[in-house]
C-alpha cells in the first residue's frame, strides 16, 4: 500500500483505559487529533473500548497510535491493547 493512501485502523482497549485515552474534558484525544491530523473515535462495546483511527496517510496514523500508547499505563497497554489489536478495512503495519 502506498504511504499516502488513506487508511482506518480499529483496535480494542479495556474499558478502564478509555478515560486515559480521552483525557480530562477530551484534552488528550483532541490533542492527538490536532497534532496528527487524524480522526479518532472511541465507542464503548461489550469487549471494551473500540478505538477507530482514520488518517489520510501512514505517518499520521502511526503518530496517533504512538501518542495513544504513551497516554496509557505501559503495563496495562502491553497486557491488553497490543495483544488485542484488530485491524479493519485496511491492514497497517505498526
Amino acid at each position: 500500500m502506498a504511504p499516502h493512501a488513506p487508511r482506518i485502523v480499529n483496535f480494542i482497549i479495556p474499558k478502564e483505559l478509555i478515560g486515559a485515552v480521552i483525557g480530562p474534558g477530551g484534552k488528550i484525544i483532541q490533542g492527538i487529533q490536532a497534532e496528527t491530523g487524524t480522526v479518532v473515535s472511541i465507542d464503548e462495546v461489550e469487549e471494551g473500548g473500540k478505538v477507530e483511527v482514520a488518517s489520510s496517510n501512514k505517518e499520521s496514523l502511526d503518530a496517533a497510535i504512538a501518542m495513544m500508547q504513551l497516554s496509557l499505563p505501559f503495563q496495562r497497554l502491553a497486557r491488553h491493547t497490543l495483544q488485542r489489536y484488530v485491524p479493519s478495512c485496511l491492514t497497517v503495519a505498526l
